[in-house]
């Protein structure tokens, strides 16, 4: 295995962190209740009798459940694909915000024509959104969400435009990242499918990570303002 120094221009990333104009949906988030894949500590809900698992999340009649979101990039055209228990049509309110702004949709129904029952929620946002957060509000019955899945298109004109390559470096050991930076920050990394998997402080100098992660990662290193400083794609 080669260990080489990566100097990745951002031109060169993938759609994940493309600087252009990104046409398609980008998944955000994916959660599978058949494979245990709710993370109950990332779930909010007021009831009691309200209940999140890794199978399914529970939101009781007059309730909400809200879901915080690790994510650094922009999204525009934001959809929302819920899958439930339930046989029967299901009518919810959804929020979904940041810190750059919020969309909401009221009266939502779910299609119980089917096999599952779902709603695929649309915002249609123009203006690009870091997601952060999504508030699923007022069900009229108790909602059994078992699936779940946020895609977005990329915005492009929020991402950076130039990248100082002296700034950040990145050296890919079989083990760990070494990571050289010129300023502290935060270093957020992303599997292909767009999920934060690790987010680590950084500090001015050589910083060595843990990291044995096979295939495709991306790296997004912040300053404290929560300004992206660098994208970086490594592979191994």
């Amino acid at each position: 295995m080669k260990h080489n120094l990566l100097n990745i221009t951002v031109a060169a990333l993938s759609t994940l962190f493309s600087l252009g104009a990104v046409t398609g949906q980008t998944t955000i988030l994916e959660q599978d209740g058949a494979n245990n894949e709710f993370v109950v500590e990332n779930w909010t809900t007021n009831d009691p009798f309200s209940i999140v698992g890794t199978d399914k999340v529970n939101i009781q009649t007059n309730d909400e459940g809200i879901l915080s979101i690790s994510n650094t990039s922009a999204y525009t055209n934001i959809k929302v694909e819920l899958h439930f228990s339930q046989p029967n049509s299901i009518s919810f309110n959804m929020d979904i915000s940041g810190p750059n702004g919020n969309e909401a949709m009221n009266s939502i129904i779910s299609d119980a024509t089917g096999t599952p029952n779902k709603a695929v929620v649309s915002f249609n946002n123009a203006t690009g959104l870091v997601l952060d957060e999504m508030k699923i509000s007022n069900p009229s019955m108790t909602m059994g969400i078992i699936y779940l899945k946020i895609t977005g298109e990329l915005d492009g004109t929020n991402a950076i435009a130039t990248e100082d390559f002296d700034l950040f470096m990145v050296k890919v050991n079989p083990e760990s990242l070494l990571i050289h930076t010129e300023t502290e920050g935060q270093l957020s990394i992303y599997n292909d499918a767009g999920q934060l998997t690790s987010s680590h402080q950084i500090s001015k100098g050589e910083n060595t990570i843990a990291n044995a992660s096979k295939g495709i990662s991306f790296l997004v290193f912040t300053n404290a303002n929560k300004e992206v400083l660098s994208r970086k794609k490594i592979m191994r």
